[in-house]
């Protein structure tokens, strides 16, 4: 029987696939609802060539900050002042300054040309009066001989400028040897001063060394036998030694009370000022009365004093500065007056072994 169906019945369904029965549509979104959209990520053009311009911005920046740091740095070691520095402790009214030279710690070298340098500086640009603020146990014989001589040589060019003494609180020995010509002497209540006298120290190493089974030997030329007199460390001292090192020692005791009684010669004999020298400490008290000082009293008085003695007008206050050493910009920003790293080798350890067979004397206080 031929088949009757209607050959048009599923004509609207042609061309399309079959839809399973079972299947049923999604629900329909919520109100409101807005699907996602994924955007597609911009294109950069150019963006390598846009990194590199700016890293090579930021190198060429940080590159002159570094050379102008550099070129600073420089500038700041060649272009100095001078050795030393003048800087404001007191603004004032008065023309004319009143300069203040520390004398702090150690006597050594070093302080003895700081002292030379200073007084070229104040020689070429004189105040009307100069106040030695002193804060020192004293040191080395020749180096307090020496700020002795720069600061005598001073007085001798500018007679007309009057030196005041300011004492901290320990101004004994090289201290007071430094000072002592001072046309007036302060010293703060609480101040040390005195110690006139000489003292010389030595190691000797000889017990050390046949400990340790060293056996050394040093030899002297012929002709010079008293060469290692006083200058053998390897070996105890003898007699000889003593004697020689002790006529070293009473040759810069008599310098001592030479210069003292000269300086003091307005208020003491040699002869008491030999009676004061045994190496005898003093409070401020004890030498005013020996009239090692004139008062006491605090750095503002010497200042004062120095004011009263250059005729500067005393109802207007002084224009004062303070004398130091020059730091170049590096070692302002380090904090310290060198960055020397200290070196050692086999030469600077033979030198320093040496030196110390040599006595040292010094104007320095002893210590317990």
């Amino acid at each position: 029987m031929p088949d009757q169906t209607d050959p048009t019945k599923d004509a609207p369904n042609q061309g399309r696939p079959s839809v399973d029965p079972s299947f049923s549509a999604p629900p329909p979104p919520p109100p409101g609802y807005a699907p996602p959209i994924y955007a597609p990520a911009p294109t950069r053009s150019g963006g390598v060539a846009s990194r590199v311009v700016t890293s090579l911005i930021t190198t060429l920046f940080i590159t002159s900050i570094m050379l102008n740091i550099y070129f600073a740095v420089i500038l700041s070691n060649q272009v100095a002042t001078g050795p030393v520095v003048e800087e404001t402790y007191q603004e004032g009214q008065t023309e004319q300054r009143i300069a203040i030279l520390p004398v702090i710690g150690m006597i050594d070298e070093d302080t003895a040309v700081f002292i030379r340098q200073a007084m070229q500086a104040l020689d070429a640009n004189p105040p009307a009066a100069l106040v030695l603020r002193v804060d020192s146990g004293g040191g080395g014989v020749g180096a307090s001989d020496r700020i002795w001589h720069h600061i005598d040589v001073f007085r001798a060019k500018h007679p007309d400028i009057k030196i005041v003494a300011s004492y901290g609180s320990l101004a004994a020995s090289g201290g007071y040897y430094v000072s002592a010509m001072a046309d007036h002497i302060y010293a703060e209540p609480t101040c040390v001063t005195g110690s006139i006298g000489v003292m010389g120290q030595l190691l000797t190493f000889e017990g050390l060394l046949e400990k340790i089974g060293v056996d050394p030997v040093t030899m002297v030329a012929s002709d010079s036998p008293d060469k290692d007199t006083a200058n053998d460390l390897t070996r105890s001292w003898t007699e000889q030694d003593r004697t020689v090192v002790q006529g070293l020692l009473d040759s810069a005791y008599d310098r001592f009370v030479e210069v003292v009684a000269q300086s003091r010669s307005a208020v003491l004999t040699e002869q008491e000022v030999r009676d004061l020298a045994t190496g005898r400490i003093f409070t401020a008290k004890q030498a005013q009365e020996a009239k090692l000082i004139d008062e006491i009293g605090y750095i503002d008085d010497a200042i004062s004093k120095a004011v009263e003695l250059s005729g500067l007008p005393v109802g207007e206050t002084p224009r004062v500065t303070v004398i130091g050493k020059h730091r170049t910009l590096v070692e302002a920003l380090m904090g310290a007056e060198r960055s020397e790293l200290p070196t050692l080798s086999a030469e600077q350890v033979r030198s320093w072994i040496l030196e110390m067979g040599v006595p040292r004397l010094s104007y320095s206080i002893s210590t317990p």
